[in-house]
């Protein structure tokens, strides 16, 4: 049995939980009315990795590729902006490796999908969108740290 007496802290477009959180996680994010797209970090190492899984796992434009990481925002925007869908979530699960592997790599795909989050309210159709980083390590605590 699932303990849900304390649900996940979704306080911003960019948050980090516990591994061992992900069914609750889901959960919460159902019943706050998210729609929940997972992208699968599991071996995701570089920049090249991640915006091979991002394209993988992200059903998006199939005419344009996201080449670098600079271009991963607008290619992100591209694939959302369509959607029917107002309040999306994406939930990057194994989000450990790739801060174990290149942290720089890590803070530049968030920051593409901080700017994601911050142009999806002036799409035609308006959406929220954040972002769940799951992992395991000191940073996917989820404490009140």
């Amino acid at each position: 049995m699932t303990n849900r007496s304390k649900p996940p802290r979704l306080f911003g477009r960019i948050n980090c939980e516990p591994s061992a959180s992900l069914p609750d996680l889901v959960n919460a994010l159902a019943d706050a009315g998210y729609v929940v797209v997972r992208l699968d970090g599991a071996g995701v190492i570089d920049a090249a990795t991640f915006l091979a899984r991002m394209q993988r796992d992200i059903p998006g434009p199939d005419d344009e590729a996201a080449g670098t990481l600079d271009d991963a925002s607008d290619w992100m925007s591209l694939a959302f902006a369509d959607r029917s869908e107002q309040r999306i979530a994406v939930v990057w699960t194994d989000a450990d490796q790739l801060l174990r592997a290149s942290l720089v790599t890590l803070f530049s795909a968030v920051k593409a999908f901080a700017d994601l989050a911050h142009v999806s309210g002036m799409f035609s159709v308006p959406k929220s969108i954040i972002v769940c980083l799951v992992g395991d390590g000191e940073m996917f605590a989820g404490g009140d740290g």
